[in-house]
């Protein structure tokens, strides 16, 4: 068992953001999807997700995602060194979704003229990035363990709650 923060509420590289309100459906999503390396939809899943709630860290809304995987499955023990020991650092999400709000305008982002990542000034005058908002967020296709995700500061944890045995380690 090992636990990431996965998602949080900050603008992502390519302009999106998953908005605070919108994360109590997308953490349901989550449970029970698998887990791949790297988004390679060609091979099977790694681990399964089982557990995803909402907790605050360094002052921002993150979902916490724990999954598991076979301890004697092949690649099982090189996947919990490869963790453990910083190569898999951070995770990344994919999802379908059907609406990509605009924070200036609320408007689809696909048609109006705000562009992510471009400063406009907003209705009251103060300045103002554009960026889109995850809306109608649909269904979680796999998380995947990846060198860099597309949300800034994901990262596992070794803070795994109740899935650690009462000396402070982590389940293995």
């Amino acid at each position: 068992i090992r636990a990431m923060y996965l998602i949080s509420d900050k603008v992502n590289s390519y302009g999106g953001c998953f908005p605070q309100e919108e994360h109590p459906h997308l953490a349901k999503l989550i449970i029970d999807s698998p887990v791949l390396i790297g988004h390679n939809k060609e091979k099977l899943p790694v681990a399964r997700n089982f557990k995803a709630e909402m907790v605050l860290r360094d002052n921002g809304q993150w979902i916490k995602v724990w999954f598991y995987w076979l301890k004697n499955s092949q690649g099982g023990i090189s996947l919990k060194e490869n963790i453990d020991h910083g190569i898999y650092k951070e995770g990344s999400i994919g999802f379908a979704f059907e609406f990509p709000e605009c924070s200036i305008c609320g408007q689809d982002i696909r048609k109006c003229e705000h562009i992510p990542f471009r400063s406009y000034l907003d209705q009251n005058r103060q300045e103002k990035q554009a960026y889109f908002n995850y809306r109608k967020i649909v269904k979680v296709l796999e998380i995947s363990l990846v060198y860099r995700g597309a949300i800034p500061d994901t990262s596992f944890t070794t803070d795994l709650g109740v899935y650690q045995k009462a000396d402070g380690t982590a389940v293995r």
